[in-house]
């Protein structure tokens, strides 16, 4: 799907505990290697919300640097839901629009 593709790993959307790593070989156990030797992954799938409009393919900003895209995009009230894959490096920085609207963690929302 938009959110979670063949080019996508489980570590992505925080989907580890789905891998039986005690099983021999088994598909993509070079990549899921590679993520546990670097301690996380290269990408990860964040839920956000805004009071401004996001539309899916639209890029998502660090300080006016490009570090992802929204991926998926939902109206829900006056605001505005969705998924956003970030590069690691901007996990816990402030998220902005093209115009700099901000995104907020929606994962705890209620």
């Amino acid at each position: 799907g938009a959110d979670f593709d063949q080019r996508s790993l489980p570590s992505e959307a925080a989907l580890d505990a789905t891998i039986d790593t005690t099983k021999g070989c088994f598909l993509g156990q070079e990549s899921v290697a590679r993520v546990a030797n670097l301690g996380h992954p290269p990408r990860v799938l964040r839920h956000v919300r805004s009071a401004a409009p996001f539309v899916p393919g639209a890029p998502v900003f660090v300080d006016g640097d490009a570090v992802g895209e929204v991926t998926s995009a939902a109206p829900l009230g006056d605001a505005c839901v969705g998924l956003v894959r970030i590069v690691w490096p901007a996990v816990g920085a402030r998220l902005t629009d093209t115009a700099g609207h901000p995104f907020e963690d929606a994962s705890t929302a209620g």
